[in-house]
């Protein structure tokens, strides 16, 4: 009968001290999951303020099933056509970032075409966590013209950036401008391209 309440040899109850111990270790790891993700949300809160404040504009290239988003700040000013992003530093009447949609074609596809097609002779490249095909070309004279083929949802995005065109300032707008860049893909299949305000 002991035997059956667990109370007889061998079945001894616990020490209150190890419950209180184990009840104490939950507590610390309750509270610690609690507090990491309160510092997660804040961080994150932080971070899209931050965005916000530096690069208060938004443009959206939508193309087939896909979307692309970059933010700019407001020393930028944007000239785009109805279906491409066209942004410029101002004073200036070239564009500093150009953004276009293609029919959809592999990333493996366009590197291999790039080695015997003319044009930028691509390699793959991550951007912004995305595998893209990229390539930077410098001029005789010293220009940079940085290249992207970036495959997405079933069109491609290709996009043109030319940092000899900024200032050493304007650059490092530039630089927060293209790490803002986002990719979306949707259910809906638009059939001709077009540029909107990212609150559309």
């Amino acid at each position: 009968m002991f035997h059956m309440l667990g109370c007889g040899p061998g079945h001894r109850p616990a020490p209150a001290g190890i419950i209180k111990q184990i009840t104490m270790k939950i507590k610390k790891s309750f509270l610690l999951r609690f507090l990491t993700l309160i510092i997660f949300f804040i961080v994150v809160g932080i971070f899209i303020f931050s965005l916000n404040e530096d690069l208060p504009y938004c443009r959206k290239l939508l193309a087939g099933n896909a979307s692309l988003e970059v933010y700019y700040p407001k020393e930028f000013t944007s000239q785009s056509y109805y279906d491409a992003i066209r942004l410029y530093n101002k004073g200036k009447d070239i564009s500093m970032l150009a953004v276009n949609a293609s029919y959809y074609q592999a990333l493996e596809d366009i590197v291999k075409n790039a080695l015997v097609e003319p044009g930028p002779k691509y390699k793959k490249h991550i951007f912004n966590g995305y595998e893209v095909a990229y390539y930077r070309w410098i001029t005789d004279k010293g220009d940079i013209f940085d290249f992207y083929s970036i495959p997405f949802g079933n069109r491609v995005f290709v996009m043109t950036y030319t940092p000899s065109l900024l200032s050493e300032y304007e650059q490092s707008l530039a630089k927060k401008m293209l790490n803002s860049i986002t990719l979306n893909q949707f259910e809906e299949d638009i059939e001709e391209a077009r540029v909107e305000n990212c609150d559309n």
